[in-house]
């Protein structure tokens, strides 16, 4: 009596199986693209850099670009321990929506933060504390989640002028569209440190739907 050679049908059922798998297996993100938006601050206890007064609040904002004041960060970080860290929001600029969101990736955030120079750090524990939450296009606001972040005082003394990086995820079936986001950001604890800085090294990384990274909208200004 002959035998049957199985291998062919093995081979086949092989194949079809590894298609299926592949085919019901999820899909690797198809984007690489981000927007990028900066902490920004009109004022620093309402002057500029250049030491100009300036007319309105300091306001605090996530943008394009940075704004007027740079290098000053929370007016009084340096009294945090005695009046307790105060957050201060960073809502977006109207003109960086909307945001077309992947949630196979992380939003980034980093914060960066110096002493009083020309210290190299502040006195006492440091605490980064911060919120990251979105309003979808239909108006229901998203959280994002935040983080923790404390450097304790015997590396703050001599490490206070650092940036901290933060990696939130976007929650299940949250990605989409949104036509704004606010940054909630307490930093405080270390008497003379805990300034942030607001010269492009703290920013908030959105993770789009896009293989190019965004920017700003043309405002035909440029001839």
């Amino acid at each position: 009596m002959k035998t049957k050679n199985l291998l062919p049908t093995v081979v086949a059922s092989l194949l079809l199986s590894s298609a299926i798998g592949l085919a019901l297996a999820p899909a690797a993100s198809a984007y690489s693209g981000v927007e990028q938006l900066v902490l920004a601050r009109d004022a620093c206890g309402g002057k500029n850099d250049a030491g100009d007064a300036v007319d309105g609040p300091d306001n605090p904002h996530l943008a394009w670009n940075t704004s007027g004041a740079t290098n000053c960060g929370s007016t009084i970080a340096g009294l945090d321990p005695v009046l307790g860290p105060t957050p201060d929001d960073y809502p977006s600029d109207a003109d960086t929506g909307p945001v077309v969101l992947d949630d196979s990736r992380q939003i980034e955030v980093d914060i960066k933060v110096e002493a009083f120079f020309p210290l190299k750090g502040g006195l006492g524990d440091e605490t980064i504390d911060l919120d990251l939450t979105g309003r979808s296009a239909t108006n229901k606001t998203v959280d994002f989640g935040g983080g923790t972040s404390t450097k304790a005082a015997q590396d703050e003394i001599l490490g206070g002028n650092y940036t901290q990086k933060f990696m939130l995820n976007i929650p299940a079936g949250k990605g989409g569209t949104y036509k704004s986001f606010n940054l909630s950001l307490s930093v405080g604890g270390a008497e003379l440190g805990g300034f942030v800085m607001t010269d492009g090294g703290s920013f908030v990384s959105l993770p789009i739907q896009s293989d190019e990274d965004a920017g700003p909208p043309d405002t035909g200004d440029e001839e």
